[in-house]
């Protein structure tokens, strides 16, 4: 292979690199960040056990995920719960619970508009996919610990990104990250 050839190849990968960044950028084929709120957890080391039990929606409401999708993240959260040293039910039979939702709310983001007859910032509604726990003693009145992990939903017309499922799938690793392993 001559010199120039070996010019030419380069440059058509340089030249499809490229464009699969750019088409990847403007698909909002972007991770969306994740803020993650939470309590000291050390208070759930002595627990003699964890029961997650998954809070139903209000009345009104529309859940986030459909009912496969939400009933495959609570089994991956129990399994990463028993990974940490966590049974699902203890010897005394009083667990601490905890409480899983699913939530998606509009959230007010501050973006700048292209149009240069409308220039600067304006605020738009997104989709927010909200992951919170919650550990309630076993009498059901106190509040132990609680985490809330939020991250942006994907635009719904975008072609590439990540699902709904996803996200919140990331969001509660996040949040399950936040609960210590027992030792």
């Amino acid at each position: 292979m001559t010199r120039s050839e070996r010019i030419g190849t380069r440059r058509a990968f340089a030249s499809i690199g490229l464009v699969a960044f750019l088409a990847a950028s403007v698909s909002g084929c972007t991770s969306p960040r994740i803020q993650v709120t939470s309590s000291d957890a050390a208070v759930l080391r002595g627990a003699p056990a964890l029961e997650l039990v998954l809070v139903a929606v209000r009345k009104g409401e529309e859940a986030a995920l459909d009912e496969t999708a939400t009933a495959a993240l609570v089994e991956r959260a129990r399994e990463a719960l028993r990974a940490k040293g966590y049974p699902d039910d203890g010897p005394e039979g009083d667990p601490i619970l905890l409480e899983l939702a699913l939530l998606e709310e509009l959230v007010s983001k501050r973006t700048y508009t292209a149009d240069t007859d409308a220039s600067g910032a304006r605020f738009v509604k997104r989709p927010e996919a909200i992951v919170a726990l919650r550990a309630i003693d076993p009498d059901g009145k106190t509040e132990l610990w609680r985490c809330e992990a939020r991250g942006l939903l994907p635009k719904r017309d975008a072609p590439f990104g990540p699902s709904e499922a996803a996200v919140f799938e990331r969001l509660l690793e996040h949040a399950l990250a936040r609960i210590p392993a027992r030792p």
